[in-house]
């Protein structure tokens, strides 16, 4: 295990400066799964929760803070800031050769099922008017994706449930490609992040112009484990936190 950590890093990190402890661990759990063989499939080992900070000290890496996010949006308001982040973006276009075309913005946009309609348009002001509302919404995500050259990749939808449902399908029958996975808050994690980059790999494989894809990603957890790094490295994807920092 530490001859295999000792090269963890340069072997799936090897053009960034800084990654995230998560990241690390996610690896060095895969690498025990995948030793453990298949009677512990179920139940695979994983490193202890201290183990991130021996990993750490033992191989003598720097460990730097985070900007807190109020931070960076200020400094996303800062001229000499943005005009670097450019600058950095062209010479990861040039050394890389992307075309325009191939840079893709994500975002994801969470929906509060039902808000809304407990609202009342008030006319007179005599009287209180009350009536019951569920106190669970539902959830649900939607992740976007466009690309510079104005390309729009289908929809991927996060639904709140256990199982799919055949009334969701009446509906996306009109959108074939729509893509949709299910959670049990609605909200998007590790699992449904990972189905995502095989959705978006699937929709512009055969449309990339360029050497390479460059995907721009927020800060989101769930973009900086192992698999997705993993298999963005393997398919041309180059995800911009990665690089642009």
């Amino acid at each position: 295990m530490r001859r295999e950590e000792a090269r963890l890093l340069e072997a799936r990190v090897q053009k960034p400066r800084t990654v995230r402890r998560e990241f690390i661990v996610d690896a060095a759990n895969r690498i025990l799964k995948v030793r453990s063989g298949k009677a512990s499939q179920s139940n695979p080992p994983t490193v202890g929760i201290h183990w991130i900070d021996r990993f750490v000290k033992r191989h003598k890496y720097l460990l730097m803070s985070q900007k807190q996010l109020e931070s960076n949006r200020q400094a996303a308001e800062d001229i000499p800031t943005v005009i670097e982040w450019y600058k950095k973006l062209h010479a990861v276009m040039q050394s890389e050769g992307i075309v325009e075309d191939d840079i893709w913005n994500m975002d994801e946009t969470g929906f509060r099922i039902g808000v809304g309609k407990d609202q009342l348009v008030v006319t007179k002001r005599k009287k209180a008017h009350y009536f019951g509302t569920p106190g669970n919404r539902e959830s649900a995500t939607a992740i976007e994706c466009i690309s510079a050259g104005g390309r729009v990749l289908p929809a991927f939808l996060v639904l709140c449930g256990i199982q799919h449902q055949a009334r969701w399908y009446e509906v996306m029958k009109h959108y074939p490609d729509t893509r949709i996975a299910m959670s049990p808050t609605g909200y998007s994690n590790d699992e449904i992040c990972l189905e995502w980059i095989y959705h978006f790999d699937e929709h512009t494989k055969n449309k990339t112009k360029g050497n390479k894809r460059l995907l721009l990603l927020d800060g989101f957890g769930s973009h900086h484990t192992y698999p997705f790094i993993e298999y963005c490295g393997r398919r041309g994807i180059i995800p911009s936190l990665y690089l642009l920092i």
